[in-house]
């Protein structure tokens, strides 16, 4: 198997029989908010791509303890946390990940520092760059037409 969805996977409490997928290349998972840890993922070191987070129409946020795990996820080229809160919000770990390109976080204040930072080291970073840009740039348009 080499691409696995797991969608509202909410009764989800634990991704450890994942690890015996060894060549699992694309993983989604979505609305694993019973899920205690992502540590396991490390474990699935041929992923190149990975999306982990809520639901687009959902409030409700999946909670990371941190971006550890995914040191040894050194093919990465594709990480998506949409609906995601880090609790520990160091993003620099993600610069260990030299594949890389496309990086999709909540555009959240506690980010925001980190990731202007990194972008100019960064095209993953810098994609996400541009993202907040575009956001100020339509949050100011929005309060000059009032």
């Amino acid at each position: 198997m080499k691409c696995l969805s797991l969608g509202a996977a909410t009764r989800v409490a634990s991704i450890e029989p994942l690890t015996s997928l060894p060549g699992l290349q694309s993983l989604e998972l979505y609305q694993t908010y019973l899920l205690d840890g992502l540590s396991s993922l490390g474990q699935l070191t041929s992923l190149t791509r990975l999306v982990c987070g809520g639901s687009i129409d959902s409030d409700r946020n999946v909670k990371i303890r941190s971006l550890d795990w995914v040191r040894d996820l050194s093919g990465l080229a594709e990480l998506r946390l949409p609906g995601t809160r880090l609790i520990d919000s160091d993003l620099s770990v993600l610069l260990e990940l030299p594949e890389l390109l496309i990086l999709v976080l909540p555009l959240r204040r506690s980010y925001r520092k980190q990731v202007f930072q990194f972008a100019s080291s960064s095209a993953a970073f810098a994609g996400v760059a541009k993202d907040y840009e575009e956001c100020d740039d339509y949050l100011a348009e929005i309060k000059v037409s009032r």
